[in-house]
């Protein structure tokens, strides 16, 4: 967390608080979720419009995009890349455990971590994360 304090003074005191966040995202659980919860596949999420609503004013230290099989378009993993200096990391089978050691891998180095997924598999690692910070 970056904190900057400006000297005191009658005219001016300001205290600047910085958090960091990291947003994690379980790709495929998402689409899936996205496409039940519309009843079509060629439905996404709008990335431009969530992303800075979940940082809202905080800084970006990370957004990694999880996908298991087939790729995402490039497409997207170059907005991804190019808006947020996202990455996407393929998965072998879930992502549930790439995921689980990059939340903890993370959380001594940022704030607030975010999880997007569209099931409850992360329940424990979140009751973890919020046990040690």
């Amino acid at each position: 967390m970056n904190i900057t304090v400006q000297p005191i003074n009658p005219t001016s005191k300001r205290v600047e608080i910085s958090q960091s966040v990291a947003i994690l995202i379980d790709g495929n659980n998402m689409e899936k979720s996205i496409h039940d919860f519309v009843k079509t596949n060629k439905a996404m999420l709008n990335f431009d419009v969530v992303i800075p609503k979940l940082v809202s004013g905080r800084s970006l230290n990370r957004l990694i995009y999880f996908r298991e099989g087939v790729a995402i378009s490039r497409k997207l993993a170059e907005r991804l890349h190019n808006y947020y200096f996202g990455t996407v990391v393929p998965c072998h089978k879930s992502a549930d455990i790439p995921i689980t050691i990059e939340a903890i891998h993370l959380s001594d180095k940022v704030d607030t971590i975010i999880l997007m997924s569209g099931d409850s598999d992360y329940i424990e690692l979140v009751k973890h994360l919020s046990s040690i910070h």
